[in-house]
């Protein structure tokens, strides 16, 4: 997955999304949640809780989530 501004906003266009790694047996791993209506954006470990329909998953993980971030920060979203 090759992330950039483009793709960024066209998730951006639904109310909610993930970006997940690979996860473990037990739903751990690293997962970038973002709520695009109240613009905030949540780091998170864990899979439980989840709720969201509109999931992408990683290549490379911290560089992908750390663009998407750069990304949310740029357009003022809020982290939690």
């Amino acid at each position: 997955m090759k992330i950039n501004a483009k793709l960024v906003q066209m998730l951006l266009n639904t109310n909610h999304f993930e970006v997940v790694s690979q996860l473990d047996t037990y739903g751990n791993g690293k997962i970038l949640e973002v709520n695009a209506v109240d613009k905030i954006y949540l780091e998170k470990s864990n899979w439980q809780g989840t709720s969201t329909h509109n999931v992408l998953i990683a290549g490379n993980v911290s560089k992908d989530l750390k663009k998407i971030i750069e990304i949310l920060d740029g357009l003022g979203y809020e982290k939690l």
